[in-house]
């Protein structure tokens, strides 16, 4: 929980959503925090097959709070049931990268694929948001890749609201 490794600890409390996907099944469990690092346990049915896990579900955690299924969250975010599981792995996937857990090429793939089937406007800004700091962050030989591929988004999304918003970011950030 503490970025910076010096062993500091601040207790608190969040939500983690435990689900079963197979079964499209899932159950939000207050977790309080009074430690360092470590394991939280989580409660489940008998028979459920606990395949994803989202921290933070209510956003009230602070610090560096990451999921042990990060590669599902990369690949998935985008086909979850509401905006409420959205933002949080969003969220995750942001601190991700930051963080150098998941690779530049990964995480702006699966942003761009992703937001092309999303149309809730919130969902759409924070992907915008962080599509645009990748681009800020674009090696040289990607950067001209990135700017065509949010070009084309730009009048191709299925929210003109969302199409109007990345073309006036890209006239400031190009």
């Amino acid at each position: 929980i503490d970025p910076e490794g010096r062993g500091l600890v601040w207790p608190q409390s969040f939500h983690v959503l435990v689900m079963d996907t197979s079964r499209g099944t899932g159950n939000e469990q207050r977790v309080n925090i009074n430690i360092y690092k470590g394991e939280i346990p989580l409660r489940h049915d008998e028979g459920e097959n606990l395949t994803l896990l989202i921290p933070n579900i209510n956003g009230m955690g602070y610090g560096r709070i990451t999921s042990p299924d990060i590669d599902y969250v990369l690949k998935q975010w985008h086909n979850t049931m509401t905006n409420r599981e959205r933002q949080p792995m969003l969220m995750q996937l942001y601190e991700a990268y930051l963080n150098g857990e998941i690779e530049y090429n990964s995480y702006y793939n699966s942003l761009l694929n992703g937001i092309k089937s999303v149309t809730d406007v919130q969902i759409c800004n924070t992907v915008v948001n962080h599509l645009f700091t990748l681009l800020a962050d674009a090696p040289d030989n990607l950067r001209e890749k990135i700017e065509n591929d949010l070009f084309e988004l730009s009048s191709s999304h299925k929210n003109s609201v969302i199409c109007g918003y990345i073309y006036r970011s890209l006239s400031t950030a190009c």
